[in-house]
C-alpha cells in the first residue's frame, strides 16, 4: 500500500495512548496556511516518506534509518537546490530527529509535523478530515435501505481516502471504520433478504420460459437446479471456471477442496499417499493421470470470449497452497490452436452471442461497493463477454483484464440483468493475492 505521508505517523507510535488521543484531536484543528510562494515537489516528498517508513521498519534487515540517512538527505538537498524552500530544511530536521534518537524531541517533532501538514495538505482537506472525525453514523429510518447504503458507502470512501493516503490521520480515523462497517453489513443483509422473493420469482420465470435453442434452455435449467449439487465432479458440471495454465495446460478449476464430488476423486487417487511422503516438496503441484474416466458419449466444451471448443480432461490435479487456498484442477489435453484464453467449461453445447455490453457492465459493477473488506476483490471490475441466445437477460462476465492487477481476484459469473433486477445465477472467484496470509 502506497502512502503519501507515512513518516508522520512515527510520532504517534512513540507516545503514550493518552498522548496519541490528545494529538489526534489537535491534529484535526484547522491550522493557518503556511504555504510558501515557491512550489513544493509533493510527489518526490511522498516517495521520501515511503522510503523513510520502510527504512524505519526494517531494522532487522539491516536497512535501517541510520544506514540510509545520508542517502535520504542527499535526495532532499537536490530538491532544495531546485527550489530553495525552507520546508526542505524542516524535512531534513524531522528525519534527523527520528534517525538520531538521543537528540529526539517530542515538542520539536510535533511542531515540524504541523508545518508539513500545512504544506502538503490544503485547508479544505484538513477541514474535511475534521468533519469526518466528528461525524457519527446511523441508519436513518425515514430513508430507504438503498439510500442509507449509498450514504454509508460515500462516507466510507471519503474516510478511506484519507486513511490510505494521509497516514498522519490514520489513528484518528480508524475508529470511524469500526462505527460504519457493522451498519454496512446490517444493511447488506437486509438488502439480500428483501430481494430473495424476487430472485425466486425470476428463477421460476426462467424455468417456464421456452426457447427454440433446447441446449440453452437445459443449461439455464441446470444452473438453477444444481446450485446445491455436491456430487458431480467439477469437469462434468454445468459451469466450471477455467482460470490459469498449469504445466502449460489449461485446466478446469475448483477452489473448494471440501467439495465432495472432487474430494472423492482426490481420496481415490494416489496424490494423498504421495503428499504424506516426507520427501514430497511443500506446495508442489501433483496430479494423477489414471483416475479420470468418463463415458465416450459425454463431451466437454470450453468457451473463450469469442468461440467454443471441445476439450478433454486428461488428469486430476491438486495444489496445496496456504495463502491463496488449495485447489483441485482437471488439466486438459493441449489444443492445436487457442486464439483467446479459455474462460469456462460446460457439458452443454450452448450458443452464445459473443460481445461486450458496456451498459450491463456498469449496472453489475455498481451494485458492488467493495467496502469494509480486508481483501481485494474483482467484484466491481467485471466485464461482459457474452449473452445467452434465446434469453434476453442472461449475461456472462469475467474480471476485466486491465483490472486484474488491482483486484487480485479472477471471476467467472452469470447474471440475470433487466431494467429493475440484477440476479447472480452463478459465481466463482480465484484469489491470486493470497488474502488468508494478510
Amino acid at each position: 500500500m502506497k502512502t503519501q505521508l507515512i513518516l508522520l505517523i512515527l510520532f504517534l507510535s512513540i507516545v503514550s495512548c493518552k498522548q496519541v488521543e490528545e494529538n489526534n484531536k489537535s491534529n484535526l484543528v484547522l491550522l493557518k496556511d503556511l504555504r510558501e510562494v515557491k512550489p513544493v515537489n509533493i510527489d518526490s516528498i511522498n516517495i521520501l516518506f515511503d522510503d523513510l517508513y520502510r527504512y524505519y521498519k526494517n531494522y532487522n534487515q539491516k536497512s535501517n534509518l541510520e544506514k540510509n540517512y545520508p542517502e535520504l538527505i542527499s535526495r532532499i538537498k537536490v530538491l532544495k537546490d531546485s527550489a530553495d524552500i525552507k520546508i526542505y530544511d524542516d524535512l531534513i530536521r524531522l528525519i534527523e530527529l527520528h534517525s538520531i534518537r538521543k537528540k529526539y524531541s517530542d515538542k520539536e517533532t510535533d511542531s515540524l509535523n504541523k508545518k508539513l501538514i500545512n504544506i502538503i495538505f490544503n485547508k479544505d482537506q484538513i477541514k474535511e478530515i475534521r468533519e469526518l472525525y466528528n461525524s457519527s453514523f446511523y441508519i436513518d429510518s425515514s430513508k430507504s435501505t438503498n439510500s442509507n447504503m449509498k450514504s454509508l458507502v460515500n462516507r466510507y470512501n471519503r474516510i478511506n481516502f484519507y486513511f490510505r493516503k494521509q497516514y498522519y490521520f490514520r489513528d484518528s480515523l480508524m475508529p470511524k471504520f469500526w462505527e460504519l462497517c457493522p451498519l454496512y453489513y446490517d444493511l447488506l443483509t437486509k438488502i439480500k433478504t428483501d430481494i430473495l422473493p424476487r430472485e425466486d420469482s425470476i428463477k421460476k420465470e426462467l424455468l417456464n420460459q421456452k426457447s427454440d435453442i433446447i441446449e440453452n434452455y437445459k443449461f439455464i435449467n441446470s444452473i438453477i437446479h444444481s446450485s446445491n449439487d455436491t456430487l458431480t465432479p467439477s469437469f462434468l458440471k454445468t459451469f466450471s471456471p477455467i482460470f490459469e495454465k498449469i504445466n502449460g495446460r489449461y485446466g478446469i478449476y475448483n477452489m473448494n477442496t471440501d467439495y465432495y464430488g472432487d474430494k472423492l476423486i482426490f481420496d481415490k487417487s494416489d496424490i494423498p499417499k504421495r503428499i504424506k511422503n516426507n520427501n514430497y516438496p511443500l506446495f508442489e503441484y501433483a496430479q494423477d493421470s489414471s483416475i479420470i474416466n468418463y463415458p465416450d458419449s459425454i463431451k466437454i466444451y470450453a468457451y473463450s470470449s469469442k468461440s467454443r471448443v471441445e476439450v478433454e480432461p486428461t488428469a486430476f490435479g491438486y495444489y496445496p497452497e496456504e495463502c491463496i487456498g488449495s485447489y483441485y484442477i482437471f488439466p486438459m489435453k493441449p489444443l492445436d490452436k487457442v486464439e483467446e484464453r479459455l474462460l469456462f467449461s460446460s457439458v452443454y453445447k450452448i450458443d452464445l452471442e459473443f460481445n461486450s455490453f458496456a451498459v450491463i457492465d456498469s449496472i453489475i459493477n455498481t451494485q458492488y461497493s467493495n467496502i469494509c473488506s480486508d481483501c481485494p476483490s474483482g467484484l466491481s471490475n467485471q466485464k461482459t463477454f457474452a449473452k445467452l441466445k434465446g434469453f434476453d437477460n442472461i449475461f456472462f462476465t469475467v474480471t476485466a483484464n486491465d483490472k486484474v492487477d488491482d483486484t487480485d481476484t479472477y471471476i467467472r459469473a452469470i447474471y440475470y440483468v433487466s431494467k429493475n433486477d440484477i440476479i447472480n445465477l452463478y459465481m466463482n472467484e480465484y484469489d491470486a493475492f493470497g488474502c488468508s496470509c494478510l
